[in-house]
């Protein structure tokens, strides 16, 4: 939620101070994703498959895809995640 407040905060920025305060509410945003997706894992998955989801979590958040594909690893690691999950 911080991270969308962030981008409207910077698409109406009159100026460049409120551009950098959005940035920054943004950047505080994004900072939350990685952290809140392990804690919706770990709320959702019984106590014995927590480690591969946060194991799944972790694998698709450091495995950016490279920048002339960028729609490569974006269809490949839901289909991943559903295998790994699946087998576990």
């Amino acid at each position: 939620m911080a991270y969308a407040v962030g981008s409207l905060v910077c698409a109406f920025a009159p100026n460049l101070l409120v551009l950098v305060l959005g940035r920054v509410i943004m950047g505080v945003g994004a900072a939350a994703i990685p952290v809140l997706s392990i804690i919706a894992v770990t709320k959702l998955l019984p106590p014995d498959k927590r480690g591969t989801g946060i194991g799944v979590v972790s694998a698709a958040a450091g495995s950016e895809p490279p920048p002339d594909r960028p729609s490569a690893a974006n269809r490949s690691a839901p289909r991943l995640a559903r295998v790994v999950l699946a087998h576990a």
